[in-house]
């Protein structure tokens, strides 16, 4: 699990410093985005994770790029996220990660 763990971790940070240093813009937002894959409670859970991680733990710890610029995207092949969820609480939820800056489906700016 920590083997895991460590390589998510490069996954994640590894492209935002790279970022650090990239002269070209469209190469710094390629590399400051996040896709997930998968819509149900465990993916949008870790897409609100990397939301969190990078809005507020990143942001402290770049100089050149502005970690709040990132693009998360969740994509889901059901037509929405969270089915299991009762549609007040799916919709509630979905607003709740909108507000947090997550992108759903092939919505990507």
């Amino acid at each position: 699990m920590l083997v895991d763990a460590t390589r998510i971790r490069h996954h994640v940070l590894f492209p935002f410093e790279k970022a650090e240093y990239a002269g070209n813009d469209s190469i710094r937002e390629r590399l400051m985005m996040i896709v997930v894959f998968g819509g149900g409670p465990t993916g949008i859970e870790l897409a609100s994770a990397f939301a969190e991680l990078v809005c507020h733990v990143f942001k402290k710890d770049f100089r050149h790029i502005d970690p709040s610029k990132e693009r998360i995207v969740a994509i889901e092949a059901a037509p929405r996220i969270l089915l299991s969820f009762t549609g007040d609480l799916q919709g509630e939820v979905e607003n709740n990660l909108k507000n947090l800056g997550l992108k759903f489906g092939l919505e990507l700016k």
